[in-house]
């Protein structure tokens, strides 16, 4: 997807959340409602399908890292993986709850620029591999501010990690086809967040919800930004089985100076998310 594409799609869930608001919100309460909104636990389980945009520099000791894309050959960067989540609603208007989905990427490609990666300087021309592995969970606070039998707007807390997994190997050099360079790298990014979430329950079957969360700070040896859009709706089959699809998008841009991996991280990735609701 291209950034104006995610751009107009991110407009547009902003803008349908903001209409679910204002509808809901003058909404007549449904007398049949009885449940939604009230559920201890909400598990959910299934596939998500990711295209995956950005770029990893690996810096070197004296040299900054070239930016190696996460689609070097243009082959294109779509992704899926199993995902689940869980929600606990501890109290009335507090609820906790967690995502976890992973994506991968592995090309062989031929470099059409020279790239520094760590203290190498890998030739335009060599042959050259990716093995990317990103693991993320988001986790999240919320208080509701609103409640109501057809609506929850609330405020949101949380903390969205990402555990990355590098790997680069370059061979074939042009003029010297015997020399060869591999590194792995690899590095956790725990990076908080705070924002706002609405739910919008239409019917005793179904119900909507988005939120919108992100932060820009200097924290440690993190510096940089993160945003992060979702929107969902899920149908409930029966009294505790539905289904539902969600959307996700992910804008992270971080400079990292640990010991242990020193560079720079950017990924832009927009999500579909299809799975079954188990509620309790």
């Amino acid at each position: 997807m291209t950034a104006s594409f995610s751009k107009r799609v991110f407009a547009g869930i902003a803008g349908l959340g903001m209409a679910m608001a204002a509808q809901a919100a003058n909404a007549a309460v449904d007398p049949s409602y009885g449940g939604q909104g009230t559920d201890k636990f909400t598990l959910t389980a299934g596939w998500v399908f990711t295209d995956l945009g950005g770029s990893i520099g690996i810096n070197g000791t004296t040299d900054t890292g070239t930016d190696v894309d996460f689609n070097p050959d243009g082959g294109g960067t779509n992704t899926n993986s199993f995902m689940a989540s869980a929600n606990w609603r501890v109290a009335n208007r507090h609820r906790v709850s967690l995502l976890w989905y992973q994506t991968k990427r592995d090309v062989s490609y031929t470099t059409t620029q020279d790239i520094q990666i760590g203290n190498e300087l890998v030739p335009a021309g060599a042959t050259a591999s990716i093995d990317l592995k990103n693991d993320y969970f988001f986790g999240t606070y919320r208080y509701s501010f609103i409640k109501k039998d057809n609506l929850e707007l609330a405020g949101l807390l949380g903390l969205y990690g990402s555990n990355l997994k590098f790997n680069f190997a370059a061979s074939a050099y042009p003029g010297n086809p015997s020399l060869s360079f591999s590194t792995s790298e690899s590095t956790s990014l725990p990076l908080p967040v705070i924002g706002g979430s609405f739910d919008w329950y239409i019917s005793p079957r179904w119900s909507a919800n988005t939120s919108l969360s992100g932060m820009s700070a200097k924290i440690g040896d993190i510096d940089g930004s993160i945003w992060v859009l979702t929107a969902s709706t899920d149908y409930m089959l029966f009294h505790n089985f539905g289904v539902g699809l969600a959307y996700l998008h992910t804008d992270i841009d971080v400079d990292v100076t640990k010991k242990s991996f020193n560079g720079n991280l950017n990924v832009n990735s927009n999500s579909f998310l299809i799975y079954g609701v188990v509620k309790f």
